[in-house]
């Protein structure tokens, strides 16, 4: 498996990451807002994150929130 730097190797993943660990549940929407970023980029880099277990979502109400795994 990768090492735990591949998941920021990417300039934006790094920038999204800092995001969330600064605003813990947020939506895919303030985080798109935030971003300016089109909703298939975002959406492929938050589910790289998650992969990576950098970051978690949850389903909360017709929401999807994200926040970032504890170390």
């Amino acid at each position: 498996m990768a090492n735990n730097e591949d998941a920021f190797e990417h300039k934006m993943r790094k920038i999204i990451f800092n995001y969330v660990s600064s605003n813990p549940g947020h939506s895919f929407g303030a985080i798109m807002n935030f971003m300016d970023m089109n909703t298939s980029t975002l959406n492929y880099h938050l589910k790289y994150l998650e992969r990576k277990k950098k970051i978690i979502s949850k389903k909360e109400g017709r929401k999807r929130c994200y926040y970032p795994l504890d170390k």
